[in-house]
């Protein structure tokens, strides 16, 4: 009687002293597969209707498997570590009170040898799989207090994936698994690729099944064939019908196959974290399970579009009328960002990526794509946005304590030309207060009085100016216009200080791009930062130097010079940082915002010791917004 597999064999029951032998040549495997699991599914539906009972009963434990099905297993378990590239692919088998390996994969690693026992009730993998007769995907026994003391851990085989095997008649026969050595959460390819495989194993155990039980008939058929030769005729023919059905099913599974990897073809071209395709009328059909790693059930998703759980379709209409114009249009589309939520209501930021699919004619099927969480990018920038406009407001705070500085010298400076209004204007009253009123001298008074007062405007106009609350405002300015009215305002704390000051400022006219008040603090800090170490300097006179000059292609340098006492070569690199200062009572953050306030000009701020003595600060400002 001929074994009902793809391949012509023959097969004989375990010592009956025969043995089996190939007669032909070796189909692939994936045909094989498919080929035995329609023939086995079959036959074996044609034997359960015929004969119910036997089948129920069919005692499974004591069937034996053929050498040439081993053979076909080694096979499989082989192809299976290799596509999922694992030491170890298994097929097991159930004894009790034992589990053995019944086959295992020649891969190099792999721990386990056929025929090797073990005992059930120790916590093995494949004991959960029977018991449930469900997937089990353990990424990492280590991280899972339930694995943690599974024996195969001894082995080195510390993630595990596998699906249960079953007889025909229900009963278990053991399990298909791959093991790793290494954590691995199994890609959703390697699910299906399992359970493409183990489709195959059953299929020949149908096939063993049938045959074991066909034997029990063997001699009763034999005795009726001989009187039933027009029966078999007939039964020929519907075999024959049978086969015709059997090529076509096969054609349409080696189609679908294609396709199979046609799409997996385009996942990896656009190769992202999670996998999604859409019908014609863009709505989910096929979700990838992963989705539920980030709160998002899958399930909740089939049938729906996109937009239909979009968060922010209200705010950005434009965006999705120009999405939908793409989708209609059967156009592919990269990166498009859009808001969503988890299951728990939270907001999640995603960007899908999508080619549409046509059939062989050219019709539109739908799209297939991929899906990246963003939300952690997303957050980022929002806590980056945050971070500048806190930078921001400690620079206004710094101006502010610097003004609180000058406190004393600014109220001088505008008492001077307030004073000079005063005087000015009682000498006018006098001039025109006589008998015969002096004009000329009445209006001489009259241009001091208008300049005391512009005087008095211009140093209101920087305080208001430096004290103001707004963000970075990017314009075309001259920075020796910046560097006067600084002086303008520092003008009293030098001279109660005795310092001189002492300007070379470069004629090139050159504009710069970049924030007058940013850079008037800059400006400004150096400036306090020379008196103040000018302060206990006795034996010399105290000079401040600023310069300006052009340096190419288009910027220009400016240089605070004091003659204090210089720098300390033990902190002379730790000048810049955040909360670094040598100053008894000084916050440590003035020379790390105008360092802050230089880069993001696109310039450089930087420090070195004066000729003779004292520090020089220098930094430059490009002409041009930097990129």
């Amino acid at each position: 009687m001929q074994f009902p597999l793809n391949r012509p064999s023959q097969i004989a029951r375990r010592g009956a002293g025969q043995t089996h032998s190939a007669d032909g040549p070796r189909e692939p495997l994936g045909a094989v597969a498919i080929g035995a699991a329609l023939t086995a599914a079959s036959e074996y539906d044609r034997f359960e209707k015929v004969n119910p009972r036997q089948a129920r009963t069919m005692e499974t434990s004591a069937i034996d498997i053929p050498q040439v099905v081993t053979d076909k297993w080694q096979e499989i378990t082989n192809l299976l570590a290799e596509l999922v590239q694992v030491p170890a692919a298994l097929v097991m088998r159930i004894e009790p009170p034992e589990i053995s390996v019944f086959v295992a994969s020649k891969s190099q690693g792999n721990p386990y040898q056929p025929r090797e026992r073990a005992c059930l009730n120790t916590g093995l993998y494949c004991e959960t799989v029977m018991r449930t007769r469900q997937f089990l995907l353990v990424p990492d026994a280590r991280d899972d207090d339930e694995w943690r003391s599974n024996p195969d851990i001894k082995l080195g085989m510390i993630s595990y994936l596998g699906l249960p095997i079953s007889w025909p008649n229900g009963d278990i026969f053991g399990t298909i698994c791959v093991l790793d050595h290494k954590r691995n959460a199994y890609r959703e390819v390697h699910h299906r690729l399992l359970l493409l495989l183990r489709d195959a194993v059953e299929a020949d155990l149908r096939s063993v099944f049938l045959y074991e039980t066909r034997l029990v008939d063997e001699k009763r058929v034999k005795e009726r064939l001989e009187a039933q030769v027009t029966e078999r005729t007939a039964e020929l023919a519907k075999i024959n019908d049978a086969l015709s059905l059997e090529v076509a099913e096969h054609k349409r599974a080696a189609a679908a196959l294609r396709e199979s990897e046609q799409r997996f073809r385009d996942y990896t071209e656009t190769a992202s974290d999670w996998l999604w395709e859409t019908g014609p009328d863009h709505r989910f059909i096929r979700l990838s399970e992963q989705l539920a790693t980030i709160g998002v059930d899958p399930a909740l998703r089939i049938g729906a579009a996109r937009w239909d759980f979009a968060t922010d379709l209200e705010e950005e209409p434009e965006k999705w009328r120009r999405h939908v114009a793409t989708l209609e249009a059967h156009e592919p589309f990269h990166n498009f960002r859009y808001g969503t939520t988890r299951g728990d209501g939270s907001v999640l930021h995603i960007a899908i990526s999508g080619k549409p699919v046509f059939d062989p004619e050219g019709r539109f099927l739908g799209y297939r794509g991929t899906t990246t969480d963003l939300t952690a990018a997303v957050r980022a920038e929002h806590a980056e946005k945050a971070l500048q406009q806190a930078q921001a407001e400690l620079a206004r705070v710094a101006r502010l304590t610097t003004m609180g500085e000058l406190a004393a010298s600014i109220a001088h400076e505008i008492n001077q030309p307030l004073t000079g209004v005063l005087a000015n204007g009682n000498a006018g009253l006098q001039w025109l207060n006589r008998d015969k009123p002096d004009l000329d001298e009445a209006r001489n008074a009259l241009s001091c009085i208008v300049s005391d007062g512009t005087r008095a405007g211009e140093v209101i106009r920087g305080l208001r100016a430096l004290a103001k609350k707004s963000g970075p405002e990017l314009v075309q300015l001259d920075i020796n216009d910046a560097v006067r009215e600084v002086q303008a305002l520092t003008r009293s704390e030098l001279q109660r200080h005795g310092v001189t000051l002492h300007t070379d400022l470069s004629a090139d006219d050159r504009p710069v791009f970049g924030d007058r008040v940013q850079l008037q603090q800059v400006l400004l800090n150096l400036i306090m930062n020379g008196i103040e170490a000018m302060r206990a300097v006795t034996e010399r006179p105290k000079t401040l130097a600023i310069t300006s000059e052009p340096v190419e292609p288009s910027g220009v340098l400016v240089a605070v010079e004091d003659t204090g006492t210089g720098l300390d070569p033990a902190t002379a690199d730790r000048i810049f940082d955040p909360f670094f200062t040598t100053k008894s009572d000084g916050l440590g953050m003035g020379l790390s915002i105008c360092r802050s306030i230089i880069d993001a000009h696109g310039g450089r701020l930087w420090v070195s010791p004066g000729v003779l003595y004292g520090t020089v600060f220098r930094f430059t400002v490009p002409g041009v917004l930097s990129s």
